[in-house]
């Protein structure tokens, strides 16, 4: 697991700040933005197959965009418990809530401490799909349907292949994601400060911030993509996941 290549190798392609640009452009366009997702899978496989040079061109973009969107309908899918968690009792609650004054006496005591429970629970939730996302993104790199976002055996086997080097490649990115965010909003944040300037200094510095988040997923890709290369053949070796 090289952790510190996942930071400088998108530049090892010359052409990288054009592809790390067009990316970048694609990311502000509604809807047509999946495709940065469909490139960011791309990436990953061509990291697992150990190419030379993984950084994508953004011919094809029509099957970047199908699986940018299959990728979406799927994260959507798994994000169908947080929905239902938090909303759907609202749905029944409500109407209670304004029709009746002694249920409104009891949400009001009980409201606080089943919302911090609510969001603990959901917390959790979150914490553990993004520790199982880029398992997903792995197995669809590999077939590319979008019922292989959803063949939990496979999915897990991969994760199982190579525990270590999954583990580290996950904390590695939520590492480098929060050093970089962090320091985008102290930087942005400071600089609001100055009159006129600030407000100027954040409409020129969302573009670059994208940009941040556009090099971030190469990182990403990078990392899982390792992950990927060692893991398959162990996997289909084990018997977790078919050849």
């Amino acid at each position: 697991m090289d952790i510190s290549k996942s930071l400088t190798y998108a530049s090892e392609d010359k052409e990288w700040l054009t592809k790390l640009g067009v990316g970048t452009l694609i990311s502000f366009v509604p809807v047509l933005n999946l495709a940065y997702h469909g490139y960011l899978v791309e990436m990953l496989r061509n990291v697992a197959d150990r190419r030379p040079l993984p950084l994508p061109t953004w011919d094809n973009l029509e099957k970047k965009f199908l699986e940018g969107l299959k990728l979406a309908l799927a994260q959507f899918v798994y994000g169908l418990p947080a929905f239902i968690l938090f909303f759907v009792p609202v749905l029944f609650v409500l109407p209670a809530f304004f029709d009746n004054q002694d249920v409104q006496t009891i949400l009001v005591t009980v409201g606080g401490a089943v919302t911090l429970g609510l969001i603990c629970i959901l917390g959790l939730y979150l914490l553990a799909f993004s520790f199982v996302v880029p398992a997903i993104q792995l197995n669809f790199a590999r077939k590319g349907t979008f019922g292989s976002c959803f063949q939990f055996g496979e999915i897990i086997g991969l994760i199982r292949a190579n525990t270590s080097d999954y583990l580290t490649a996950w904390l590695a990115t939520l590492g480098i994601g929060a050093v970089l965010y962090i320091a985008i909003a102290v930087v942005i944040s400071v600089v609001n400060f100055i009159p006129c300037i600030g407000f100027i200094f954040s409409l020129v510095a969302l573009p670059f911030t994208v940009f941040a988040g556009v090099w971030f997923g190469t990182v990403h890709a990078y990392l899982f993509g390792q992950v990927g290369a060692g893991a398959m053949p162990a996997a289909q070796n084990s018997g977790y996941i078919s050849a």
